[in-house]
């Protein structure tokens, strides 16, 4: 119980953290000169665990490291095909009866998160962009291999925390020696017996609502991404630092931080550090099923909400351009 109190205080450490960050990095986007860009719209959006924690770390352990001119032959894909590693690794971990192997099975994960951060900034350099600034290049194999090795990382990891809880059933077992110890059935043996098959099938049923969760959540958050990357990030091959006066007017709106900032708490990476967060402190049932109540609508009324400011946006820039 103390050892939960522990981890309990140190989450709300973090949190504190990442607020206090949130409301710096608005400050710092209101102050920031047109003629220097370094906040980008992945910036905002991104969960707060890659941006203020993975994101800095990448830069530290590339910077110090020099791993790019050590290793030359390095690749964005060498370390995609590396976090799925680290996914296997992690999997293994916390199918592991023992709490404290389970968190470690955490941190291994983690380790894929951050595998994940640093495979964006190596193919940044090796495209020859600002490495430091937050964007994907969509239109590259690296970004279809690295999806393809997020998803694969991510699906491993949902399997190994659905077959735990799918073994684990408190009444399965009891149920179990009860009936392979008598040759025949009574009433009790057959309630119980029914109990533990709907047992397993609301846990085969929450788990599978979690990955359509995660997915929905992935594919809404990608899109919106792309679609407020065209319209509010300068362009790529113009060096990306210059914004027209009503693109920074738009970016750096309250409403457009709001809805950034939403998508950061329902961003597929998000849902994942809920899922990490959740076996750390073993209760990974009681989030699974919270999270299927509201999850679902929270990310479509966001969707909802961003398409009709990025018509807004569309119809003001398009109206914008018309005047000159």
């Amino acid at each position: 119980m103390l050892k939960d109190n522990y981890s309990t205080i140190i989450f709300a450490i973090f949190i504190i953290f990442f607020l206090l960050s949130d409301y710096q990095l608005y400050e710092i986007i209101q102050n920031e000169s047109n003629m220097n860009i370094t906040i980008t719209v992945k910036t905002v959006m991104i969960d707060h665990v890659n941006l203020y924690i993975f994101h800095p770390l990448t830069v530290i352990f590339v910077e110090y490291t020099r791993l790019l001119y050590i290793f030359p032959w390095i690749t964005a894909n060498h370390v995609s095909y590396m976090g799925v590693v680290f996914a296997l690794i992690a999997a293994r971990l916390i199918l592991s009866d023992s709490l404290a192997i389970r968190r470690i099975g955490v941190l291994a994960f983690f380790g894929r998160q951050f595998m994940d951060d640093l495979d964006g900034y190596i193919a940044r350099c090796r495209l020859g962009i600002d490495a430091k600034k937050q964007v994907s290049v969509t239109n590259s194999s690296g970004y279809i291999v690295d999806g393809i090795c997020d998803a694969i990382g991510v699906i491993i990891f949902w399997y190994a925390a659905f077959r735990y809880a799918y073994h684990r059933q408190p009444i399965g077992a009891k149920s179990s020696n009860v009936l392979h110890t008598h040759t025949t059935y009574t009433f009790y043996d057959t309630i119980m017996m029914n109990n533990n098959h709907h047992q397993r099938f609301q846990t085969i049923k929450h788990y599978l609502l979690l990955l359509i969760q995660i997915g929905l959540s992935s594919l809404t958050w990608n899109l919106f991404l792309n679609q407020y990357h065209y319209t509010l990030d300068p362009s790529i091959t113009d060096g990306f630092n210059v914004r027209t006066e009503l693109q920074e007017e738009i970016f750096k709106s309250s409403l457009m931080y709001t809805i950034a900032w939403f998508w950061r708490l329902l961003n597929p990476h998000s849902f994942t550090n809920y899922l990490l967060i959740a076996i750390w402190l073993n209760r990974t049932n009681q989030w699974v099923k919270q999270s299927n109540k509201y999850a679902f609508y929270l990310i479509i009324g966001l969707s909802f909400l961003c398409f009709i400011h990025l018509k807004d946006i569309k119809f003001r820039l398009t109206d914008h351009l018309t005047l000159f």
